[in-house]
């Protein structure tokens, strides 16, 4: 059975509630609501909404670690895919915690600018107004990306990093 679903979204905080086979390109329309045409599942998908989603390449899984400790460390609640278990239908899972993100940090790398999945969280972060980026390389994102600053990330371990300074500054209080 197909039915529509209204989807809220609240930046500072409650919960984002998604059915099976979410249509991306309707939960992104506006920003903080939308619709998305759902088949029932019994219990819909719940997640709480939190500070961070890291997109990133799984050839840059380290960076994205260490750039996630990196954030929880100072308060942030932060996900990426590593949350993933056994028996997740990962695309419901991923889009559910992509539109519960109040940011999206992209790693962009010569790897992440041919990855599909990278591609599309980016263009889902900027329609919604939400997307910061980094370079782990000195690769190019791809448009309309490059229209977005996006400093390079050497060190995200490292207290004294400048672009790691520059994100955590852009996103706020915890």
């Amino acid at each position: 059975m197909i039915k529509t679903t209204n989807v809220n979204i609240n930046s500072s905080g409650g919960s984002v509630t998604i059915g099976d086979k979410a249509n991306v390109g309707s939960i992104i329309d506006g920003r903080c609501s939308g619709s998305v045409e759902t088949e029932e599942l019994n219990p819909p998908l719940k997640v709480n909404t939190f500070d961070v989603f890291i997109s990133y390449a799984s050839a840059d899984r380290a960076t994205a670690q260490a750039l996630a400790t990196a954030i929880e460390r100072r308060g942030y609640k932060v996900w990426f895919d590593r949350e993933l278990v056994t028996g997740d239908q990962f695309v419901l899972v991923i889009n559910a915690h992509l539109a519960a993100a109040r940011w999206v940090i992209v790693i962009w790398s010569r790897t992440s600018i041919e990855s599909q999945w990278v591609l599309n969280e980016a263009e889902i972060a900027r329609r919604r107004g939400v997307l910061l980026s980094a370079r782990i390389d000195d690769c190019v994102p791809p448009a309309p990306f490059t229209l977005t600053h996006t400093p390079r990330l050497d060190n995200p371990e490292n207290d004294g990093d400048v672009t790691l300074k520059q994100l955590l500054n852009r996103l706020g209080s915890p």
